[in-house]
């Protein structure tokens, strides 16, 4: 009778250590895998920043306090169509946006290209543009929503680049580095200033071009040992389309020589970005043209740019050549992928050497967003991503989630002195743009960021489901062996 009743019991002892095994298994491999889960779920309500007849170009810009300063081409105050004159200014100050200013604005017969900027140890934005010359202007990041805080835009390189895209990046010496690729002599130059702006080195040539190839999107990161890498995309002349390839060059010398350009991706391929991840590897996403279907693609390199490997796709096919991939690292060093095609916003985590699915944030309000080109992400403090997209050239929208990695303490600028740095006696302060415009921010605040991580990720909600179940079957597990040892008694 004794081992009637004991055979039952050996299969219901092996059943609960099976099952105790499988979520163990399940809890060790599925949830760090999830652990930034990339769902609608975690992100904030979208909201408006901006709206206007013409919006493009969207960069955010995040300095070392906790606040994030938001640059775009728009249509200056009285300006009803046509390319953006005007370069616009928001703020974000943890829960809301300043109200959008025009700052700069380049008059009538010029238009504001892809603008670029950072915020130095010191509290100075630093922004480039093309407008179409390559151009440079600053102001203290605490109040650049002042038109009369800003430097004059002055002329760098040798003052007759012609823009299609340029990149300003800043190192740990304060030093600020630009490349640009200019369409007029068809190559990418590389310039650097020590003086936060005040003067410029004499441009070195980055890449050796073929006859009737003209470079565009050019992109700039640097390492931590100080290596500048530097991609572009070739394209065709006079038809600019396709483009031609995607090429790579590295400096480990400040800028002065540059390596032998590669080529990472071929006809078809462009709208590349560029930059460093956890230990250095360098990481490059890309678009591919609608004339092979789209699709955004990403190859990396561990060794200084020796070797790629394989390109991934990172979101479906779809789309073209509709804007510059974004890319943002984490405190974790995880990878954050923003991209439209028009149609979709897809944003995707790597970690671990692996992609996870893509999301559309389009889901976020399907009722509102329709056609999404060019989209600017940055992390702030370490572990709030926030992302500021177009939508029909026309808004800006802005979303935002934190991250499941630590947060960063906010480190004050260094005290400096009033005046704007990188201005001289001989320029003069833009005039204030007036108090009242033709087109006016939509503003909400709907933005605050949750309080608690356990609002927006969902691994937590995933742990404390398996600690449950864990006390639940070990609780089970007891009691057979009680009752196990009473009966082997008897």
């Amino acid at each position: 009778m004794n081992g009637l009743w004991f055979r039952p019991k050996i299969t219901a002892y092996r059943a609960v250590v099976s099952v105790l095994g499988a979520i163990i298994l399940f809890s060790a491999l599925v949830v760090p895998a999830n652990s930034q889960g990339s769902d609608q779920a975690n992100w904030s309500p979208v909201d408006q920043v901006y709206s206007s007849a013409r919006s493009l170009y969207p960069r955010l810009i995040s300095d070392s306090t906790g606040t994030m300063h938001l640059i775009w081409g728009g249509l200056a105050f009285g300006q009803e169509k046509g390319e953006p004159h005007a370069l616009m200014y928001a703020r974000w100050d943890g829960s809301r946006w300043t109200e959008p200013v025009d700052v700069i604005v380049t008059g009538n017969v010029a238009d504001i290209r892809e603008p670029d900027g950072v915020v130095d140890d010191e509290g100075i934005l630093h922004v480039i543009f093309g407008g179409p010359l390559l151009q440079y202007a600053s102001a203290p990041a605490e109040s650049a929503d002042d038109a009369r805080n800003w430097t004059e835009p002055q002329l760098i390189g040798d003052g007759e680049f012609i823009i299609s895209r340029s990149d300003i990046v800043i190192d740990d010496n304060g030093v600020l580095h630009v490349v640009a690729a200019d369409s007029q002599k068809n190559e990418v130059y590389y310039m650097n200033s020590a003086d936060r702006g005040v003067t410029w080195t004499i441009p070195v040539e980055v890449s050796s071009s073929p006859d009737k190839i003209v470079t565009t999107s050019s992109r700039l990161a640097i390492d931590s040992n100080g290596v500048l890498h530097v991609v572009w995309v070739r394209n065709p002349l006079p038809e600019s389309y396709p483009p031609q390839g995607i090429y790579y060059a590295r400096s480990e010398d400040g800028g002065q020589t540059w390596s032998r350009e590669q080529q990472l991706a071929g006809v078809d391929y462009g709208d590349a970005e560029i930059v460093i991840g956890e230990s250095d590897q360098i990481h490059v996403v890309y678009n591919g043209a609608a004339t092979i279907s789209g699709g955004k693609y990403h190859r990396w390199s561990s060794d200084l740019g020796n070797s790629w490997t394989e390109p991934f796709e990172v979101a479906p096919k779809g789309g073209g050549l509709n804007g510059t991939p974004s890319l943002a690292v984490d405190a974790t060093g995880a990878l954050h992928f923003l991209g439209g095609d028009g149609n979709n916003l897809w944003y995707s985590i790597w970690q671990n050497n692996v992609w996870s699915p893509p999301v559309d944030l389009h889901a976020l309000d399907p009722n509102e967003i329709e056609y999404t080109e060019t989209v600017g992400a940055t992390i702030l403090l370490g572990n709030q991503l926030h992302v500021v997209f177009d939508d029909r050239q026309t808004e800006m929208w802005h979303t935002s989630r934190t991250l499941d990695a630590p947060p960063l303490e906010p480190v004050p600028f260094v005290d400096v002195d009033a005046v704007p740095q990188g201005a001289t006696e001989s320029q003069e302060v833009l005039t204030p743009t007036a108090d009242e415009g033709v087109f006016r921010p939509i503003l909400s605040d709907s933005d605050k960021l949750p309080d608690t991580d356990s609002d927006l990720n969902p691994s937590s909600t995933i742990l404390a489901g398996v600690a449950v179940a864990l006390l639940f079957l070990l609780l089970v597990l007891i009691i057979f062996r009680v009752r196990h040892r009473l009966n082997v008694r008897r």
